[in-house]
């Protein structure tokens, strides 16, 4: 099945779930993160991307990927998003 992180950060959750689930698609909205996220999937040879952006709009991107398929979803905002968005 598909893991789908959001606020995936560097993906030190979702990157060692990618072996057992074939990939990752994860959504970040600092750029950094995104960028050290895809370079270590890239370097354990691991099929895992890394969008940045806003999480609603990037869900409504990768949406024909999961089509058919009930991904997982990881949600791990910072406690200061959960509260706000709450």
């Amino acid at each position: 099945r598909p893991v789908v992180d959001l606020f995936s950060g560097v993906g030190s959750l979702s990157l060692p779930l990618a072996k057992q689930h074939g990939w990752v698609i994860g959504i970040e909205g600092v750029p950094g993160a995104v960028e050290r996220a895809n370079d270590n999937a890239r370097a354990n040879g691991l099929q895992a991307r890394y969008l940045c952006g806003d999480i609603l709009e990037k869900l409504d991107e990768i949406e024909p990927r999961v089509e058919g398929r009930a991904p997982v979803v990881m949600v791990d905002p910072a406690l200061a998003v959960a509260r706000k968005d709450g």
